[in-house]
C-alpha cells in the first residue's frame, strides 16, 4: 500500500516537473520570437532610413511619440531627417549651430501655428452636448 502511495507521489511529481520545464520552454520560445520580430523591425527601419538617406529629396519623420501618463499635453516627438531637409530649411531662413537646433527651431514653428490655428478655430460660445455617460 505504501509502495503505491510512494510511486503515486513520485509521477506526481514528475508530471509537475514535466509541465514546469514545458512552460519554461514556451516562455523562451516566446521570447525569442519577441526578439526576432524586433530585430526584424529594426532591420526594416534601417533599410528604409538607407533608402531615404540615399535619395535626393529632403525628408523627416516622426521616429517616436512618447506621452507623460500623467499630463498627455506632455510629450517627445522623436524626430529623424536627412541632410537635404536641414538644407532645405536653411533655404528658408532657420538657422543654428548645428541640424537638431535647425530642426527643433522649424519643429517648435510647427508646433506654434498648430497652436494658433487651433486657437483661431476654438468658438468660446460653443455648448456641449452630453452624450451618454462622457464626463467632460
Amino acid at each position: 500500500m505504501f509502495e503505491w502511495f510512494t510511486k503515486s507521489k513520485k509521477m506526481s511529481y514528475l508530471e509537475e516537473e514535466i509541465a514546469r520545464l514545458q512552460e519554461a520552454e514556451r516562455q523562451r520560445e516566446e521570447e525569442n520570437k519577441r526578439q526576432q520580430q524586433e530585430a526584424e523591425e529594426q532591420a526594416k527601419a534601417e533599410a528604409e532610413k538607407a533608402k531615404l538617406q540615399a535619395e535626393e529629396e529632403p525628408w523627416v519623420k516622426v521616429v517616436n511619440l512618447e506621452l507623460d501618463p500623467q499630463n498627455q499635453s506632455n510629450g517627445i516627438f522623436e524626430l529623424d531627417w536627412n541632410k537635404k531637409f536641414v538644407e532645405m530649411l536653411g533655404e528658408n531662413g532657420y538657422s543654428g549651430k548645428n541640424d537638431e537646433e535647425i530642426v527643433n527651431l522649424w519643429f517648435n514653428d510647427v508646433c506654434r501655428s498648430i497652436a494658433a490655428q487651433t486657437e483661431q478655430d476654438f468658438d468660446p460660445n460653443m455648448t456641449m452636448i452630453p452624450i451618454g455617460n462622457v464626463k467632460y
